[in-house]
């Protein structure tokens, strides 16, 4: 019989072997908001997984079906990043509506964009169409991790966020083969598989949207201020930049966690283009070798590396977390400037699946383990502003080193950013140490 999880006031055990301690217990032992919460956290997934792997094909499905140009190639795999500079002021304008209601409609105003893909026959408009739905979707990720910080023990939130996550990249793996198997044999098939992946993002949301927050995550939010809509407007836009500055200026470790992500962040958008650009162009894969070297490996290896981040983050500061994710990046990135084969290709699927296990899950969960009580949603807000603040300077970067030193060396350029992540974040402040009670401490 596997091991008990603790309850949800409970201090977490340490005595136990770590992998012994990554087998789930029964669901019935879990607490029940936290059971309650997981159920409906995994019938998202899976849906959100159909979603996504239509969402990761969009740049080799622009440069393979639409013959989409460089500049057009590098804006539609970046501009999801950019996209995320937007998130707080969307969260400002959504403060008025209901939770529930706000996740329903960014669903069918963001991913239900992909439904108009049927009737896209240029390249423009099918970027046109993803750099939309980006631009509304970003509002998503504030709106369900708020579930998660409410209805997930700390000290087991890590582990489910991860077995979630694993379930989303299941049914991410098995779409993704079937997806580029119609693709090989019908080069249209994207007009109907594009719009059959925005029914299940719209799923996606709609079993989160019916999931009821804990206790006093209940209770209303404040509301935005009151005046024209004009004004309503510009304070959504000003109030991102206020809090954004605040918070960094009085955290020094979460201004430190951010920096390394900034940097990190840069590595991945060169990595995300630049590698359609070695697979399409250099390698001249096709849709299935693209996606088992994409998304079925590093999917797969991220399947079994996901408890293991996870528990990680759970026993350690996120700072140590982030140190190692942001390493395991750099060497994923050189071994992509060592790539000439689609063997090769693959190795490199290998390690970006465990780099990219470590950054989900201190990119999704190391804001919340950083923020005070009560300002979860203010530190992830600020979080993912910054990530698309720093995706504006990713297409630059991207066309600027391709242009003039060619595939490799940029990637070797992006290597560089990561190695840097890595010790900005193992050089930043330590985690405060628990006042003792001989101390005076409370």
């Amino acid at each position: 019989m596997p091991p008990a999880l603790p309850a949800a006031d409970s201090p977490q055990r340490t005595d136990r072997p770590l992998i012994r301690s990554l087998v789930p217990a029964r669901f019935g032992r879990l607490p029940f908001f936290a059971r309650y919460t997981f159920r409906r956290h995994a019938r998202a997934e899976v849906l959100q997984g159909v979603y996504q792997a239509l969402f990761d094909l969009r740049a080799v499905v622009a440069r393979k079906a639409f013959g989409a140009s460089d500049v057009e190639v590098s804006l539609i795999a970046s501009f999801p990043t950019i996209a995320q500079s937007f998130a707080m002021t969307w969260r400002t304008l959504l403060r008025r509506v209901d939770r529930r209601r706000a996740l329903v409609a960014v669903g069918l105003a963001g991913k239900g964009l992909y439904l108009l893909v049927a009737l896209a026959t240029h390249s423009w408009l099918f970027v046109a169409l993803a750099c939309a739905a980006a631009l509304v979707d970003c509002a998503y990720i504030p709106l369900r991790n708020l579930l998660y910080q409410s209805n997930y023990p700390e000290k087991l939130r890590g582990l489910l966020f991860s077995t979630g996550f694993s379930i989303m990249i299941a049914a991410n793996l098995a779409m993704a083969l079937t997806a580029t198997t119609c693709l090989d044999h019908w080069g249209t098939a994207y007009r109907w598989l594009y719009p059959l992946a925005a029914l299940a993002g719209i799923g996606a949301h709609v079993v989160y949207a019916r999931t009821r927050l804990r206790g006093a995550a209940r209770a209303p939010r404040p509301t935005a201020p009151r005046g024209s809509r004009m004004r309503h407007l510009v304070a959504a836009v000003r109030h991102p930049i206020h809090l954004t500055r605040s918070i960094l200026r009085r955290d020094s470790r979460f201004r430190a966690l951010e920096s390394g992500f900034v940097l990190y962040g840069i590595t991945y958008l060169m990595n995300d283009v630049l590698v359609v650009f070695v697979a399409v162009d250099e390698l001249a894969a096709s849709y299935k070798q693209v996606s088992i070297a994409l998304t079925v490996i590093p999917f797969a290896t991220m399947i079994l590396c996901f408890p293991l981040w996870g528990r990680f983050l759970d026993r350690a500061d996120a700072m140590r977390v982030a140190t190692l994710a942001f390493l395991a990046v750099g060497v994923w990135t050189i071994a992509l400037t060592l790539t000439h084969s689609i063997a090769m290709l693959y190795a490199t699927g290998f390690l970006k699946g465990v780099a990219m296990a470590g950054i989900n899950v201190v990119w999704n969960l190391g804001p919340l383990r950083l923020a005070p009580r009560g300002k979860a949603s203010d530190y992830m807000s600020v979080h993912v502003t910054l990530v698309g603040v720093r995706g504006l300077a990713g297409p630059p970067i991207i066309l600027f080193f391709r242009t003039l030193f060619g595939v490799h060396v940029a990637l070797a350029v992006g290597a560089a950013f990561a190695l840097a992540a890595s010790l900005v974040a193992m050089r930043g402040p330590a985690a405060p140490r628990p006042a003792s009670p001989l101390n005076g401490g409370s």
